[in-house]
């Protein structure tokens, strides 16, 4: 009803429609854990440079040069996205 929604709307307006604060009686704080060794970060493994990009929609797979230009990949991409007639 929008004259519930006004209503609600003006109560906000004026802080009458806040929920009362939830009372703690201590700090929450996230534990903190130390270590003494850190584990080296592992280097992402990149793909091969020669690798095609790959575009899986489906059943279908759609491989392209390294080197295509965006343009015809997002070309691509649309055309996967439309529907059929």
């Amino acid at each position: 009803m929008p004259s519930q929604l006004t209503a609600w709307r003006r109560l906000a307006k004026e802080g009458k429609l806040v929920l009362p604060a939830v009372e703690i009686d201590e700090p929450v704080f996230a534990p903190l854990v130390l270590r003494d060794e850190i584990a080296a970060a592992s280097e992402p493994e990149l793909p091969c440079a020669e690798a095609p990009i790959r575009i899986v929609w489906g059943s279908v797979v759609i491989e392209l040069a390294q080197d295509a230009p965006v343009s015809r990949i997002a070309e691509i991409v649309h055309a996967l996205e439309a529907h059929p007639c």
